[in-house]
């Protein structure tokens, strides 16, 4: 059974030919090793070549196959600050040398190059303000490249195993690069409440659970600015987003292992 994991980046390995021993000595069990994942600054202070890396967009760490993603608006990124297109192969190999399995580190929903390019598909709240680091899983063209790309990672990739990141709907508080929206002092109430989708997939749910889109909206307008929501109303709210997850969830692991009973 595993108990320890390291989570590790393509680039901490490739290039390092120290860093597969010096991971192994720590003494854990596994390792998730990113296939597909978000923009990110990355201190490497261990690495011989490069003390920072800056993956400034969302990147999958495998090569991108036109075949797989003919036909969808949505489609991963190479990474070009990484000098090969199969890092994720290059660094797997050298940690399965030393004994180490490695699980596929995949960022689902979690995409600002998709979400600005696509804004139709990013969580949009009550106000109607995109929030375009968030595919929002409601669509089904968002759930599509959800599916193909734990589809290309477990054939591509043949991990050990799979370690699912942003397999929901991002809200208010996972936010972008920058932050400037904690001197709000906005409570964990509030985040939940700018946290609520209304995009057009979200408001097709919403009207199929039986709930008037304008009027919610209205109603998740005026509890931002501190009007009381219905404890009813915020339970009908969270069964959908969850539903949503476990929706999402059980697409994406059907994908990688076959239909689930």
């Amino acid at each position: 059974m595993v108990t320890a994991i390291a989570y590790l980046y393509p680039w901490d390995v490739v290039g390092d030919p120290a860093a597969a021993e010096r991971i192994a000595a720590l003494g854990v069990d596994a390792v998730a090793l990113a296939a597909a994942y978000h923009s990110v600054r990355a201190a490497t202070p261990f690495h011989p070549e490069h003390r920072v890396v800056d993956a400034h967009h969302a990147a999958l760490y495998l090569p991108v196959r036109d075949a797989a993603w003919s036909g969808s608006r949505l489609a991963p990124a190479t990474p070009a600050w990484m000098s090969r297109p199969d890092s994720f192969l290059a660094a797997r190999d050298a940690l399965r040398a030393v004994g180490l399995p490695v699980h596929a580190w995949t960022v689902l929903t979690h995409n600002t190059r998709l979400g600005r390019t696509h804004p139709d598909l990013a969580v949009r709240n009550a106000f109607g303000d995109p929030y375009p680091y968030a595919l929002c899983p409601a669509s089904a063209e968002v759930r599509s490249y959800c599916t193909t790309l734990v589809r290309e990672v477990v054939a591509l990739g043949d991990p050990d195993g799979l370690v699912l990141e942003a397999c929901g709907p991002l809200g208010l508080g996972h936010g972008g690069h920058h932050e400037k929206t904690e001197g709000a002092d906005w409570d964990a109430s509030m985040d939940r409440l700018l946290s609520w989708c209304f995009c057009a997939a979200c408001l097709a749910r919403y009207e199929a659970a039986g709930l008037d889109p304008s009027r919610l909206r209205h109603q998740v307008r005026q509890a931002v600015d501190g009007a009381d929501l219905a404890p009813a109303l915020m339970q009908t709210l969270r069964t959908i987003r969850t539903t949503l997850t476990a929706d999402l969830r059980r697409e994406v692991l059907a994908a990688a292992i076959g239909p689930l009973p």
